[in-house]
Parts: structure tokens; sequence; C-alpha cells
């Protein structure tokens, strides 16, 4: 199985990105997400690695960038350093998308930032690895 959620924080633990890969409400969503900011916030304190094991079958794979948290969640059977080096690539497609992306970009522009993840992940799977080509294709959109 791939990623089963993608989701990004800001400091205070507001959405800016999420993208649920399975069936979840609502409710567990949003207690899932509190649960995933007050872990990484604890982690992030005491510098610790940019894994973390997340309930019985699951572990968060996170990095910070300028405030902002991306965090994802895969298997444990699942490569987590394939999903830590896909965090820096994403990012560095919204910096290059945007022309140095902030947060306000994330906000406002939501859409265009759901596009960039969706040439990157399917279905949670990565698929792009090569910046210049997801590029080619955000411009052929």
């Amino acid at each position: 199985m791939a990623a089963r959620y993608i989701v990004c924080l800001n400091r205070q633990g507001k959405v800016r990105m999420s993208k649920w890969y399975e069936r979840t409400g609502v409710a567990e969503q949003r207690a899932t997400i509190g649960r995933i900011h007050r872990l990484i916030q604890r982690r992030l304190q005491f510098r610790s690695c940019n894994s973390v094991d997340f309930g019985a079958d699951t572990q968060l794979v996170f990095k910070k960038y300028n405030g902002l948290y991306f965090v994802v969640c895969v298997g444990r059977e699942e490569n987590g350093l394939l999903y830590l080096q896909a965090i820096p690539l994403f990012v560095q497609l919204l910096d290059r998308y945007f022309d140095t992306v902030s947060e306000l970009d994330l906000v406002f522009n939501f859409y265009k930032m759901h596009r960039v993840l969706d040439l990157v992940f399917v279905d949670g799977e990565l698929v792009a690895t090569k910046t210049e080509a997801v590029l080619a294709q955000l411009g052929r959109m």
C-alpha cells in the first residue's frame, strides 16, 4: 500500500493542505490532525528524527520548511525514506511553480497546489521524481 494521507500544517496546527487516500470521516480527520501536530511539535522540540510510529500499522514521515510541516502517513511495511525524499521534491516543485512559495500561496491557490500534488502522487503512490518533467506537464496545463 502507498501513502494513506498527506498533510501540510503550519506552526499553529492549521491545515494548509490535506489529501486523504483512504475513506475517513471529517471528525476522525480532525482528531488525527490534532494528534499529528502535537506529536510533531514534541519531536521537533527534542530534535528527533523525521519518522515516528503512528498507530499500530502506520508511521509518519515529516519535514519542516519555513514554518510549515509536510507530513506523509505510510504503512510500516513502506519505505519511509522514499517518502521523506519526496517531500523536498514536492516543496521544490511548489517553490518553482509559485516562484518562491509562501503559506499564503498555499491558502489562496490551493487548487494549483493540489495540481502539483496530483502529478507527484497518484492514489498515494509516488510516480514523478523528475522536477523538470513535472514542471513541463504543469506548463502544458
